[in-house]
Parts: C-alpha cells; structure tokens; sequence
C-alpha cells in the first residue's frame, strides 16, 4: 500500500467512524513518527479534550493498528462531546 492509499484510507475511516459515532465536529487530528512520543506516553494515540487535538503514532505500524487507535481516539472524542469525559 501506497502513502497515498494509506492516507486515503485512514480519511475514508475517520469519515466513516464520525458518522456512526454520531461525532459533531471531527478533532483536529496529528500524526507523529518520533517513536520517543509513545514511549513517553506509553501509548500510540492521545486524545487532548482541552485543544480539540487527536494524535497517533504512525511509524512502522500497521494501518489496520493505526485505525484501532483512531477508532479508539475517536470514541474519547465523543465521550468529550457528550460531557462523559472525566478530564485527569
């Protein structure tokens, strides 16, 4: 798969997702490659409610893996916008 199709790919999903999560405004979304960001967060993805902001670790990742954690972000975003997220 190409960078392109990746790209394609990972649009095609966030589309999809924000709208069966019934997701109002789609967060700003980021992605790194500097492998000290999730070893420092022990995590591939974050959610930040206070900037709006979704990231996601993408170096030498799966697509499929890298959807999981949008998915997943994803969902924290929604929890956010229905005022169920604890911040902390």
């Amino acid at each position: 798969m190409t960078d392109q199709q990746k790209i394609l790919t990972i649009e095609d999903f966030v589309e999809y997702a924000s709208k069966r999560l019934g997701i109002k405004k789609v967060p700003e979304l980021k992605f790194v490659t500097n492998r000290d960001w999730a070893v420092e967060r022990r995590s591939f993805g974050q959610y930040n409610p206070n900037d709006n902001t979704l990231t996601v670790y993408i170096n030498n990742r799966n697509t499929a893996d890298v959807l999981r954690t949008l998915g997943h972000e994803l969902v924290h975003h929604r929890q956010n916008e229905l005022n169920k997220l604890e911040n902390g």
